[in-house]
């Protein structure tokens, strides 16, 4: 795959996340936003702010290594290579096609939403400026290689990304949550 149509499709897949959030999460209430199916359960709010916290870590990441390199004058279209662990850690955290998700994980400690009610209009906001950040980094990565930058795992330094593979993982991450969201959304006994 070429890195341009990577990055198109990243931003494609970013810009969806966007508009199932508008859609679908911006006009309701407290209650409903903090409401969970049950006490193991995360809140439509609670998957929001998870989100933040754990692609936060990666969005700061790049971000250091974009202020390592000298970016290409033009933008760059190169052989994307992805790899095995790039593969497995992206399709480990999508959602399928008819929105299961198909493996369980437990959240570190230090990216578990706050558990008790959130203030969702702050919450909102920091969503859209994560939103707008991570579009604004996919744009800046179309002049860097992004085989060749290594972004750490937020699970230790011993893993890492190339810079292709950690969106692919974050925008992954950030399609499982929002689904995790909105299936608390459909559910039957979802406050009206």
């Amino acid at each position: 795959m070429r890195s341009s149509h990577l990055l198109e499709s990243l931003k494609n897949d970013s810009e969806a996340i966007d508009s199932i959030f508008l859609k679908n999460f911006l006009t309701l209430t407290d209650n409903q936003l903090n409401w969970k199916p049950s006490e193991k359960s995360w809140s439509i709010s609670e998957c929001i702010e998870h989100i933040i916290l754990s692609g936060q870590y990666y969005l700061e990441e790049i971000e250091k290594q974009f202020l390592k390199i000298t970016p290409a004058a033009e933008p760059l279209d190169i052989d994307f290579h992805s790899g095995v662990f790039g593969n497995f850690s992206k399709n480990s955290m999508k959602p399928t096609d008819n929105g299961m998700i198909r493996f369980k994980m437990k959240t570190m400690k230090r990216m578990d939403p706050s558990k008790s009610n959130i203030d969702t209009r702050k919450l909102f906001s920091e969503f859209e400026n994560y939103q707008k950040n991570i579009l604004i980094l996919i744009e800046k990565s179309r002049y860097y290689n992004i085989n060749e930058i290594k972004i750490r795992s937020s699970i230790g330094r011993i893993i890492r990304f190339n810079l292709g593979n950690a969106f692919r993982f974050v925008i992954a991450h950030n399609q499982r949550h929002i689904q995790q969201a909105m299936n608390v959304f459909q559910h039957e006994n979802f406050p009206k």
